[in-house]
């Protein structure tokens, strides 16, 4: 018994539309990472900070960034900036890199025990493949009359998107390297918990 060829047409329509849909999926080259990330200021002026640290979750390492800004006051806009991990993903150790181009800086409400209390920003970097919802703390003393930044720290959450069939423009399977990457993380999330603890 033959179907009606509209019956025909809009079976025909379905599994265009499934195996367009397969195809899609098969196809999909990035995967979005949510990565927990805590690292201390390295190097700072008024319109760059750089900070390295440790990440954790699915692309658990070494992270390292760089924020560009306008000169912060109580907030700025985020002008540029850089960031790298070097993880253990896929049986690899991989460098993933990323640039910002866009975002804040915005002060939270300070704390009043003092004059010269401890200043919180909410920064939220974003870039072609990556976007942040991180807290900055600048860690300030009184000295001789003055209020002195002495350290300042960064944690939160990064989400950055890896093409999974390069997810780096660097890997190595080597033990070494690996072994050299357990060392750096261990060391640095050491330095850290002593910071953050």
């Amino acid at each position: 018994m033959a179907l009606p060829s509209r019956l025909v047409l809009a079976l025909a329509a379905v599994c265009a539309l499934t195996l367009s849909v397969l195809a899609g999926t098969a196809g999909a080259r990035s995967v979005e990472y949510k990565v927990p990330v805590r690292g201390v200021e390295v190097w700072a002026s008024n319109k760059v900070g750089t900070f390295v640290g440790t990440s954790d979750g699915p692309l658990a390492g070494a992270w390292r960034t760089s924020v560009a800004h306008t000169p912060l006051r109580r907030s700025a806009d985020i002008t540029g900036g850089t960031y790298e991990l070097v993880v253990h993903h896929r049986g690899d150790v991989t460098r993933i890199r990323g640039t910002f181009h866009d975002g804040r800086v915005e002060v939270i409400k300070p704390e009043v025990r003092s004059h010269c209390a401890n200043e919180r920003f909410r920064v939220t970097p974003v870039g072609a493949d990556a976007r942040g919802v991180l807290f900055l703390i600048h860690y300030r003393r009184g000295v001789f009359g003055s209020c002195v930044i002495y350290s300042a720290s960064l944690r939160g959450t990064m989400w950055i998107t890896v093409d999974t069939t390069r997810p780096g423009v660097a890997r190595s399977t080597g033990g070494r390297a690996r072994s050299s990457i357990d060392t750096a993380v261990s060391t640095v999330g050491g330095w850290l918990g002593r910071v953050f603890g």
